[in-house]
């Protein structure tokens, strides 16, 4: 769990995101470039991250109940074009 403090802080720092979520179930890992991540809410700590409702990796996340969200620095552009 994080503090408030760090949750403001961290949000603060993502001002035009790019992010990778991730997913894992019995198929394997699973994950998506997405640049429509945003913060929602400090108490609890909730973000948005946005799909297409045919995503395939939307699915899985719906399926499995969790999901990952990776911030990526502005010098991992590698990571988000990797299939």
């Amino acid at each position: 769990m994080v503090t408030d403090s760090e949750f403001r802080s961290l949000m603060a720092g993502v001002c035009a995101p790019v992010t990778v979520v991730t997913t894992a179930d019995d198929a394997g890992p699973a994950g998506a470039t997405v640049s429509s991540f945003a913060s929602l809410s400090l108490r609890p700590p909730l973000v948005s991250v946005a799909f297409d409702r045919g995503s395939r990796l939307l699915s899985r996340i719906q399926q499995s109940g969790r999901f990952g969200v990776n911030i990526l620095a502005h010098d991992q552009d590698d990571a988000a074009v990797r299939r």
